[in-house]
């Protein structure tokens, strides 16, 4: 059931991407490569007839004849051969735009499958699948479309001749040869897609452990890990490896069963050729023929078995990337969904509760409003459910309870789009992309101007900063921007809020990387940008919130406190508390 439900899923994902590009030509394309490879089969079987001739002129004819028999016969082999080169070419426009649609493709749907997936799998486990199914899609085309069709081709065409020069035995002959081919091939690959998939799992979770070890590569040196990491990984390599030495055993095995065929059939029909040649009712001429034939057809079988095999493989890889195209979205737009406008920007969490598992509720029954414009704080001990807020007002996750809405629409009926366009994040772990200082702060407007980024830096307290680098905003920032500090990455991040300009404001720990004085900098400008929006500021360090028009104290999952800064503290709850404790920390 699994192998046919992968199979199933490989063949439409090939007939999918092989039709829906047929506008571009694609359709075409394959066309003219089937009549490329008919002729190429047809010159294929054409050329032992000259040999035959050849071979039965030689000492009858003049040697002129001779020698143009000669000829015909490597002229006729190397045409085929440029015909064959010619139809690779042409695949190869064919194969390499199917690869790449097919891998944008599953990109753009894996960013669609939510947070718990993409922390189920992870982004090398992910990175991996789509690079083997774009892979798989290739061998797919090519084996199914191309070789087998030649191969095909070429021995139904040796068959035939055979048959309509010497007799049916020997073209039944070769059609045996076939069947006993594709039998061995079948028997061998079966057991071979069963293993393939475990080397599969283990190389994603090599793979994973390379990632993750190179990822934290400052940790693995402060801890004097490298040792240990290295033989981690040492043994999900050979986990890997004591899978793919039984795939290729019986691979070779395969190889071997194949060899012991084609003694077995060119010793059986070259013995009983030469029978015929000594009985004078065969040619010797006729006899090299057949043997001509049948290492032409013994030589593409050889060849089918290897694409066969990579077939398996691809449809294998292929299956398994579908099977994740497959799964629907847990968060995405219903139909008919309408656009945000959000002119005013009020946020209302109505009765709102959230659980990734039903035995940890993360949530129980939040409700708030934020009216457009003014700020509201949200504080609250580690844990206590600060920053699912924010995942729950950009979509990240669905309420299991409650509604959110955005100026009276439920934010569940709008398009993603035109929500996560009103609401702009500056969160507590910046991310940023192994590219330039540039890049990264234009991703919050990617159409943004070069003096719109310049502006938006200045706004993060950046602008001095980068141009005292050599190279300015072109500056690359490595992989994760770990070239640079906290505080730089974050102020990266308010960069980009201030050049995207939401409506809503969301501001996770948004200074909590930075120093004193450049966080009271960064709040004014911050305060400038955001004047007049509407601003919902998650927060650990309470002196940046005490001008909140409204403070959330959460514990727990719940909504325990509420009100201005002054207010909180004169009740001497754990507002009051948590106050008393950071100036005393920080006393």
């Amino acid at each position: 059931m699994v192998d046919a439900a992968l199979d199933g899923g490989a063949l439409r994902a090939l007939r999918a991407n092989l039709w829906s590009a047929g506008a571009r030509g694609v359709i075409g394309r394959l066309a003219v490569a089937f009549a490329m490879t008919f002729v190429s089969a047809s010159l294929a079987a054409a050329g032992p007839l000259f040999m035959r001739r050849l071979v039965d002129a030689l000492g009858t004819y003049p040697l002129a004849t001779p020698l143009i028999l000669t000829i015909g016969y490597p002229l006729t082999r190397m045409t085929g051969l440029w015909v064959i080169q010619a139809r690779v070419i042409l695949m190869a426009s064919v194969m390499e735009g199917a690869k790449a649609r097919y891998a944008a493709d599953a990109l753009a749907h894996v960013l669609t499958l939510g947070r718990a997936f993409r922390l189920e799998h992870g982004a090398a486990g992910l990175s991996r699948l789509i690079e083997r199914g774009a892979i798989g899609l290739e061998a797919s085309i090519r084996s199914t479309q191309v070789a087998l069709f030649q191969v095909g081709l070429e021995a139904a065409f040796s068959g035939a001749v055979l048959a309509s020069v010497i007799g049916p035995g020997f073209g039944l002959v070769v059609l045996l040869v076939m069947l006993c081919y594709a039998a061995v091939a079948i028997g061998f690959t079966r057991q071979q897609v069963k293993l393939r998939r475990r080397v599969n799992e283990h190389d994603s979770g090599a793979n994973r452990r390379l990632i993750d070890t190179l990822s934290n590569y400052d940790a693995v040196q402060a801890f004097d890990a490298a040792g240990h990491e290295t033989r981690r990984y040492s043994a999900a390599r050979a986990e890997q490896a004591t899978f793919a030495l039984r795939v290729q055993a019986a691979n070779s095995l395969m190889n071997m069963a194949w060899q012991m065929l084609e003694a077995v059939a060119l010793a059986g029909v070259m013995t009983a050729a030469a029978h015929e040649v000594l009985a004078h009712r065969m040619s010797v001429g006729t006899l090299v023929m057949i043997q001509v034939y049948l290492m032409q057809v013994f030589g593409n079988m050889a060849g089918l078995g290897v694409v066969y095999s990579d077939a398996r493989q691809g449809f294998v890889d292929l299956g398994q990337l579908q099977a994740v195209l497959d799964r629907r979205s847990p968060i995405a737009d219903p139909p008919h969904a309408r656009p945000l406008r959000a002119p005013q920007g009020e946020v209302v969490f109505e009765h709102v509760s959230f659980a990734y598992d039903p035995e940890r509720p993360i949530l129980s029954d939040v409700s708030f409003v934020v009216p457009p414009g003014r700020n509201i704080a949200i504080v609250g001990a580690t844990g206590a459910g600060k920053t699912t807020i924010g995942h729950l007002l950009l979509r990240l996750h669905e309420p299991t309870a409650g509604a959110i809405r955005i100026d009276g629409e439920e934010i569940r009926g709008v398009s993603l789009a035109s929500l996560r366009a009103a609401v702009g994040v500056v969160p507590q772990d910046a991310q940023l992309f192994d590219d330039t200082l540039g890049y990264n702060i234009r991703y919050g407007r990617v159409g943004a101007s070069d003096v719109e980024v310049r502006e938006a830096a200045r706004h993060a307290q950046l602008g001095a900063f980068i141009e005292s680098l050599p190279l300015g905003y072109d500056t690359r920032v490595g992989e994760r921007g770990l070239k640079l500090s906290g505080g730089e990455r974050q102020r990266i991040a308010i960069a980009r809020l201030a050049l995207k300009r939401p409506r809503i404001f969301l501001f996770d720990e948004a200074t909590s990387s930075l120093d004193t004085i450049t966080e009271r900098a960064v709040q004014r400008a911050l305060a400038e940008v955001s004047a007049g929006h509407t601003r919902l500021v998650i927060a650990h360090r309470l002196s940046t919130i005490v001008d909140a028009d409204e403070i959330l104290v959460l514990n727990a999952g719940r909504i325990i406190e509420r009100g201005r800064h002054a207010d909180l503290l004169r009740r001497g709850g754990a507002y009051a508390a948590l106050w008393a404790e950071q100036t005393a920390r920080v006393g």
